[in-house]
């Protein structure tokens, strides 16, 4: 969250939110997403979320707002760009969600190099079945 000169005063709070699409499953998004707060939920199928190639201090944080369709929702890269992403002291190549159990829940992933992003969940209710690291997409 940055701290901008608004109509509340210099200083107030900003959080620049953007609601990710429910059309399609697959979602990719771009560097010019990085920073802000970005909204998932409500998909009618298991989701997947494309990050960018990862760059030092490029940094995404999802907040879910549903809970998942069908399967936990994976973030990670594509087919053709293929990263590490580490989650409390393994690594993969995606984050995925244990369960459907997503609302409430919120997820950073901040680069650390070219190839690596480190994902850090803090999960906001109860009744997660947790995220962990995906050898597959």
């Amino acid at each position: 969250m940055s701290r901008v000169p608004s109509y509340m005063g210099v200083g107030a709070p900003s959080a620049h939110a953007k609601k990710l699409s429910t059309a399609s499953t697959v979602v990719a998004i771009g560097v010019e997403d990085a920073g802000r707060l970005l909204l998932v939920g409500g998909n009618a199928g298991a989701q997947q979320i494309l990050l960018p190639t990862p760059e030092f201090g490029l940094s995404f944080r999802f907040a879910f707002t549903a809970d998942a369709a069908s399967s936990g929702t994976m973030i990670g890269g594509s087919s053709a760009t293929v990263f590490d992403i580490i989650i409390i002291g393994s690594t993969g190549i995606a984050a995925k969600f244990g369960s459907t159990s997503e609302d409430g829940q919120v997820i950073e992933f901040i680069g650390l190099n070219d190839n690596r992003y480190l994902a850090l969940p803090q999960a906001l209710s109860s009744g997660a079945g947790g995220v962990w690291a995906a050898k597959t997409t």
